[in-house]
């Protein structure tokens, strides 16, 4: 059954939120961030993101909650894993983590018919029982959790579309646009005549369904 995918935020594993009076600190890999009065919405996501994978829209269901979320997850860019969900048990399609104080993540959605290719500097390699892609010019690492992942990314080795990947693909068309869209934003993905995607933060995405 088709399914529309939907993002998933979480803190990095080696990330943790502390309780300071009022305030909050939460600890990254490469600094620390205090946040001196939390709204308890940003104090509840932090604590749920420690714990694992959460839907934002879950905990911030009204626009401005939402946009005091927002705000704080962009001071902690660098400390937060954007995964890719859907509704099945098998948990998320992929996870984008960062490897660099200097990590972002933006999903860049393009229409199905444009051709794309996988960075020249971009390899898809094992790590442990799952399959990882990696850049020297990113600042993350995209860790595929389901097979058919390392599947549709191995087929833009090559110059190809969106659409004719579909055609052969064992999912969806929105999982499959929703993987390159995450992998575009992680800057390890080249549309047809463009040079290296530069990673770059324009503040947390107002997220969207992926072009049909």
């Amino acid at each position: 059954m088709s399914t529309s995918p939907f993002p998933l935020w979480s803190l990095h594993e080696q990330v943790f939120v502390r309780g300071n009076g009022d305030g909050l600190w939460v600890q990254g890999l490469w600094n620390a961030v205090h946040f001196r009065q939390p709204t308890p919405v940003v104090r509840e996501a932090l604590h749920r993101m420690e714990l694992g994978p959460v839907r934002l829209a879950n905990i911030a269901p009204a626009p401005t909650a939402r946009a005091e979320l927002h705000a704080a997850l962009r001071r902690i860019q660098a400390m937060v894993v954007l995964s890719l969900g859907t509704e099945s048990l098998r948990g998320p399609l992929l996870s984008v983590v960062p490897v660099d104080p200097r990590a972002n993540i933006r999903v860049l959605y393009f229409s199905p018919k444009t051709t794309v290719q996988l960075a020249t500097t971009a390899t898809l390699h094992p790590m442990g029982s799952e399959f990882v892609l990696e850049s020297p010019l990113s600042f993350h690492r995209v860790v595929c959790h389901w097979p058919e992942v390392v599947y549709v990314l191995a087929m833009f080795s090559a110059p190809n579309s969106g659409a004719d990947v579909v055609a052969e693909a064992p999912l969806s068309q929105p999982e499959v646009m929703s993987i390159l869209g995450y992998v575009r934003g992680a800057g390890m993905l080249r549309l047809s005549g463009e040079g290296i995607v530069a990673p770059t933060w324009s503040g947390p995405p107002t997220w969207s369904r992926p072009p049909t």
